[in-house]
């Protein structure tokens, strides 16, 4: 590669690696609080990974060492990103199958408190039943009453 060609090098991982802090500032305006959005640590890694490559090329020591120490933090923080989001994703798994099983003893107990219901009913159907039976026997008597008073 050419020197102008180290140079392009050189200022494109400048630029990815500054545009980290634009991004950074956009994100927290929007939300209007700060925030770190994953982009920035993006940004940081690629940036490190090129401006890495171009101190390399220029055996620049200090340089070398601080971007491979960089890399290594940013890499770092995405797994712990990531970690706390499968630690999240647990939780609200867990929570939901909480809530699943609570239905689950919710619609259980409505089943049983039917089928009571049900057989309740039943009970006071065949009770109906006798006093209906019970009903006519004595309208039957008073009908032989009637009659009888009648006939005497």
């Amino acid at each position: 590669m050419t020197a102008t060609l180290w140079l392009v090098v050189g200022f494109a991982g400048q630029a990815l690696f500054g545009a980290r802090f634009i991004i950074q500032w956009i994100v927290s305006e929007k939300k209007g609080e700060s925030t770190i959005p994953l982009a920035f640590w993006y940004c940081s890694i690629g940036g490190s990974i090129i401006l890495l490559t171009y101190s390399i090329y220029k055996q620049d020591p200090v340089f070398i060492v601080g971007q491979s120490l960089g890399s290594i933090i940013y890499i770092r923080n995405l797994v712990l990103i990531d970690q706390k989001k499968k630690r999240a994703r647990a939780a609200e798994m867990e929570n939901n199958a909480a809530e699943m099983e609570n239905n689950a003893a919710t619609l259980e107990s409505n089943a049983a408190e039917m089928e009571n219901n049900a057989t309740e009913l039943k009970n006071n159907a065949a009770e109906m039943e006798s006093n209906a039976a019970e009903l006519k026997n004595n309208a039957a008597e008073l009908r032989s009453n009637a009659a009888e008073l009648r006939n005497s």
